[in-house]
């Protein structure tokens, strides 16, 4: 289904898009107003700034950093406990006669986290995260194979078995009898050069450029949203990610990845740039705040780009079916770049620190220690300011 424009689907009497940019507010709205401030703080006590209990005039600004002292000091034990194994993951068979294959999979998946992805870093990232915001975040998803696709005209049998031994592999459908080639050989009864036509072959081939593999990402927390009463993402009604480092040319280059249709790429190239510094928490989480990182042409523009899991009754027999969609954000409104049905798991991983009982958002470390460090500032301040007296 992909390639489907808002304007195309109908689903429970509202348009896709509509129902889209409404999760999204709906889920900005309840972000701005329980979780953002809460957020924005905790990444500036973590860098020793107190925005909420500002220096008196003329006195001492110095802070205590106890939230970044007890994150630096939790975090290599908790990482440790997962990377220090011989195996980060284990699968055991579920059937006799599993055991090689289950073997094979526990080896792969280890493999790939630590030696494709960069396991030891995404494992700090996200856990840093956790004990400081008091959720962390982790996305795992299948890449596909990179292809590349030609067309090879009037072959001769050598030349197609040579491209055979290269790698590539014939499209079935697509062979034609190609132009016959006038070569000259020796005609074994006379001894004498005779000119033949040799059969020649006109034929799509395809080969792998680059093999599948498993990613594993860290994410940003706050770039992840989920309807105000989800408990968990994997029940959650809608949940999407903003993909804030996608420029236009990636867009373009997965309108042809995924099939999107020609709609889709004008609105990819009327849309507007998308400054990810005007939210309160992608400020705080960049420490030079004034970095100025818009891109000098077109084509790197930044774009205010969703991936979205949603529940929807999308066929009309009332019971909601699980959809992606790839949305593409304008303010209050925005397009459906294209959308399908998706009977996988969300790739979207939760790691919570301090869970708190039916509710989503988790405490963290900052939860519970920022009242120590506003008593220790308070006193320390007082005491300094004392002592230059």
């Amino acid at each position: 289904m992909g390639g489907v424009m808002a304007d195309d689907q109908d689903i429970e009497g509202s348009s896709l898009a509509a129902l889209i940019a409404g999760e999204i507010q709906q889920a900005m709205n309840f972000d701005n107003s329980e979780l953002t401030s809460k957020r924005a703080l905790a990444l500036a006590y973590m860098r020793g700034e107190m925005p909420d209990l500002p220096a008196r005039p003329n006195g001492s600004s110095q802070t205590s950093r106890d939230v970044a002292d007890t994150i630096s000091k939790a975090l290599p034990g908790v990482v440790r406990v997962f990377s220090a194994a011989s195996q980060m993951v284990t699968y055991e068979q579920a059937e006799e006669g599993d055991d090689k294959w289950a073997s094979e999979a526990t080896e792969y998946t280890n493999y790939s986290f630590f030696a494709e992805n960069d396991g030891y870093m995404i494992l700090l990232n996200a856990t840093n995260d956790s004990l400081l915001m008091g959720n962390g975040l982790v996305s795992s998803y299948w890449e596909e194979p990179k292809t590349e696709t030609q067309l090879f005209r009037d072959m001769s049998p050598l030349e197609a078995q040579a491209k055979l031994d290269e790698g590539w592999e014939p499209i079935p459908e697509s062979f034609k009898e190609g132009k016959p080639e006038r070569v000259e050989d020796q005609d074994p009864m006379t001894g004498e050069m005779i000119a033949l036509d040799m059969p020649t072959l006109t034929v799509k081939m395809t080969r792998v450029t680059k093999p599948g593999k498993i990613c594993d990402i860290t994410c940003i927390p706050e770039n992840l949203f989920l309807n105000a009463d989800a408990t968990t993402i994997e029940d959650a009604r809608v949940c999407g990610y903003l993909l804030d480092t996608t420029t236009r040319s990636d867009l373009i280059e997965m309108a042809d990845e995924y099939g999107w249709d020609d709609a889709a790429v004008e609105a990819i190239e009327n849309a507007p740039r998308y400054n990810r510094l005007v939210t309160q928490n992608a400020t705080e989480r960049r420490a030079y705040k004034s970095l100025n990182s818009n891109s000098p042409v077109k084509s790197g523009d930044l774009m205010e780009f969703y991936q979205v899991f949603a529940k929807y009754d999308i066929d009309g027999d009332g019971i909601a079916e699980q959809i992606r969609v790839w949305y593409l954000g304008n303010g209050a409104s925005g397009d459906v770049l294209g959308w399908d049905e998706w009977d996988e798991d969300i790739p979207y991983t939760d790691i919570p620190c301090y869970p708190v009982p039916h509710q989503f958002a988790a405490e963290g470390l900052f939860d519970r220690t920022a009242d120590i460090a506003r008593v220790k500032t308070t006193l320390l301040r007082q005491a300094l300011d004392n002592t230059y007296a």
